[in-house]
Parts: structure tokens; sequence; C-alpha cells
């Protein structure tokens, strides 16, 4: 009914208003309020907004909607959209606490006079903000440090552009001061290290 559609208008509204406070705010703890929350936001809505698209577009294509049932059929699209987005959202935060471990051998046709094997970690896109956590950030560093690499390479990513949205950023400093490899640990800035 209409009074759905302008009450989805609304919170749509606000939800959009919420990362625009988190980019333009002054530095404060609503602030970073607003960052946290519109990451969240911002990546639900972007499943959200393709499953409508896809749901719209699978209804109208394989149903038979009266010309005075589109709406009807437009809001149930919305509602099985919402439910797609929530599912895939979760399960997407419930992955990223299980960083895990990919190995993979690769063979470099060079010589070299003392190095036959050379053990590689690889870390990209850590992504550290307002939504990070310390504890899987020590989680990351044990299981790194676990596979005793000979080169740890931090490749890009370490933040979110905002250094200053961590809460407590000397413990991530601590937890990530803790790798450890033979012949060191080298770090390249990426794109969304800005700030």
């Amino acid at each position: 009914g209409r009074k759905t559609r302008v009450l989805r208008i609304f919170i749509y509204g606000i939800l959009a208003l919420i990362p625009v406070l988190g980019a333009f705010l002054p530095k404060s703890g609503f602030k970073y309020f607003c960052m946290g929350f519109g990451n969240l936001w911002l990546g639900f809505f972007m499943f959200y907004s393709s499953f409508v698209v896809i749901v719209t577009v699978l209804i109208l294509l394989f149903s038979k909607v009266r010309k005075d049932k589109e709406w009807q059929a437009l809001g149930h699209a919305l509602n099985v959209a919402f439910v797609l987005a929530v599912v895939i959202s979760a399960y997407g935060l419930i992955h990223a606490q299980d960083p895990r471990i990919v190995n993979y051998e690769i063979n470099i046709d060079k010589e070299t006079t003392n190095i036959k094997d050379l053990k590689v970690a690889l870390i990209a896109d850590l992504h550290l903000s307002v939504n990070s956590n310390v504890k899987l950030t020590r989680k990351m560093v044990e299981k790194v440090n676990s596979v005793d690499p000979d080169l740890i390479v931090i490749a890009g990513d370490i933040f979110t552009s905002n250094y200053q949205g961590l809460r407590h950023p000397e413990k991530y400093s601590e937890e990530l001061s803790k790798l450890k490899a033979k012949y060191g640990v080298y770090a390249v800035g990426g794109n969304h290290d800005v700030d």
C-alpha cells in the first residue's frame, strides 16, 4: 500500500544519510558509530539492491502479473530480496570471523645461490576500520605465524580510509608487531590506506 511505500522511502532515506554523516561529521564517537553502521548498511544494500532487480525481473518474466497487481509483485520482490540479502550478509559476517590459510606452490625458473625454497606469507586487504576486532587480528597473526614463513608481505589496504576510527589502535599495532618471519615483514599501502 501507499503508506508502506512512504515508510520504506523514509527508512531508506535515513539509512542512506548515515554513511554520509560518517563521512562528513567532525571526528567524534557519533561519527565513528555512523561509519561502522554505514559500512554494514552499504554492504547489505549492495546485495539487497541486486536481489531486488533480479527477483523483480524473474517475477515479471515468469508470472502473469496483472496491471493492477504490479505493486503487489514489487512488494513480494522487496521481501524476497530482503531475506536473501540478510542471509548472504549474515553468512559473510560469520565467514569473515574465520581467517584461513590457502597454500600455493609456485616454481620460479631462476637460479639462486643459497635458497632452494622460500615460504612467503601474503596478507592482503585487512581493511582495519571501525568494524574491526582485535581478537580477529590476533587470530590472523597466530595463523600466519603458525606456518613459520620465511617472509611476510602485507599487500595493501591495511586500513579502510580512516586510521583514527580504530578503537584502541595501539592494540592492533601490538598484535601486528607479533608477525614474525626469517627475512622480515614488508608492507605496501593500498588505495584505502589514505588517512
